[in-house]
């Protein structure tokens, strides 16, 4: 699936494109295959070192968005594909992206 990274080389933050595996859900989570996302304020401060830069990197931005379920996890009985989905937390992609379900 397609991820977008922050990653920084010397004091310099880059955005790259890259490919990742397509995520699996553990027990009680789901994956929801991104149809929209968003750039919030906290992803310019990671873009900018001024938020994440005691984090690990490389860093993917974006923290919200909206799709369908398209794989559960162990234990999950109050979702099913193609359920619409949407979820705010750190770290998304534009493929696709493993959440918790309460």
């Amino acid at each position: 699936m397609k991820a977008y990274q922050l990653r920084l080389e010397g004091e310099t933050p880059r955005l790259i494109s890259t490919e990742l595996p397509d995520p699996k859900p553990a027990a009680g989570k789901v994956v929801v295959r991104l149809r929209a996302t968003s750039l919030n304020y906290r992803d310019l401060m990671i873009l900018g070192c001024g938020y994440a830069r005691g984090a690990n990197h490389p860093v993917i931005p974006l923290s919200d968005g909206a799709g369908e379920v398209v794989a559960l996890g162990d234990g999950v009985t109050r979702w099913q594909a193609p359920d619409a989905y949407d979820y705010l937390q750190n770290g998304a992609h534009f493929g696709k992206v493993v959440v918790s379900v309460h």
